[in-house]
Parts: structure tokens; sequence; C-alpha cells
């Protein structure tokens, strides 16, 4: 029974979060395109001065469209989990949903499965529209890059003083803190 609440409730939920994540991306795409027309020298000599200004304006105006999208596609996925909730224990939707025969721990749990599951897709298609927006940036991909290394330097040159100070190896201090994170967002999900 828990798959089939999961099910529905994924479908329900599909209808809102997949249009909106096609739209992210596509934004991420054409923002992407024109960022790449304009910073084309041979491509901005060869065309008028008009259309040269009307392709940076939408270019400009792409990037605050883009944020603005992103930002809600963020909020979109919280207010979906909450809407669900509400719908479907205190609305008229509730009445029918409270009178399944299954408990109420698998209706909490279905919902709990779900909200999982659009946070995931929501982070994942944040990240491939962050890569789409930014990843053409030689300076960015660096940056990431000495960052993520200059992480794993620190913590190969400092791993036996943290296992000491921890008093544990240092995954079972990254599982931990996995769990933590886990833990959290589970907690808010339910509050």
């Amino acid at each position: 029974m828990l798959i089939k609440l999961t099910k529905h409730e994924f479908l329900s939920c599909a209808r809102i979060a997949f249009p909106s994540y096609v739209i992210v991306l596509v934004l991420a795409a054409v923002g992407r395109f024109l960022t790449w027309l304009t910073s084309r020298q041979y491509i901005l000599d060869n065309i008028p001065d008009t259309f040269v200004k009307i392709m940076q304006v939408l270019s400009s105006l792409l990037s605050v469209l883009y944020v603005v999208v992103f930002m809600s596609l963020l909020i979109l996925t919280l207010f979906m989990m909450v809407y669900r909730f509400y719908k479907n224990y205190f609305t008229d939707e509730g009445y029918l949903m409270l009178t399944l025969p299954t408990g109420t721990p698998s209706l909490v749990l279905s919902k709990l499965c779900n909200s999982w599951i659009w946070i995931i897709c929501s982070a994942v298609v944040a990240a491939i529209s962050l890569w789409i927006t930014l990843g053409h940036y030689e300076d960015v991909t660096s940056t990431f890059g000495e960052l993520f290394k200059s992480i794993g330097d620190l913590i190969d040159r400092e791993r036996d003083f943290l296992e000491e100070e921890l008093g544990v190896p240092l995954w079972v201090f990254g599982a931990e803190i996995v769990v933590f994170i886990f833990a959290y967002i589970t907690n808010f999900m339910l509050s």
C-alpha cells in the first residue's frame, strides 16, 4: 500500500514539478546560448549594432529571469511539500485519505518519501542548470576544482589530528554528518 500511496503522490506532484524543471533547464540553456553569442567577437562584428544591443539586453533579462526562476524552484519544492501535506490531511481529500485501509504511519511515510524524492530531484535539476549556466566559464570550473582539491589536501594533511580530536575515524564522522543532515531535513518536513 505504501508503494501505491507514494506513486499517486508522486504523480500528483509531478504535474507541478516537471514543467518547472523544464522551464529552469530551458532558461539556463537559452541564457547560455545568448551569453555565448554575445561573447563571440566575430559574430558581433558581422551583425548590426542594434541587433547586438538587443541580444545583450535579452541576455541580461534572461539572466535575471533565470535567477528568479531558480530561486522559485527551490521555494516551489518546499511549498509543494507543505501544500501536499495540508491538502491530503486537512481538506476534503483528507477525509478520503484517512479512510484508506492503511495505517497512519504508512500515510505519513508515503508523504515523507515523496518529499525526499522531490528534494533530491530539485537538487539535481538545480545542479544541472547551474552547470549549464556556468559550466563554460573556465574560471568558475577551475575555482571549484581548486576548492575541492584544497579540501582534499587539507583532509589528507590533517587526517591524524582530526581522527584524534574526534575520537572516531574520519569516514564515521562524515557518515554522522550525512545522517544528521538527513534527520534535520526530515524533521523540517514533518514539522
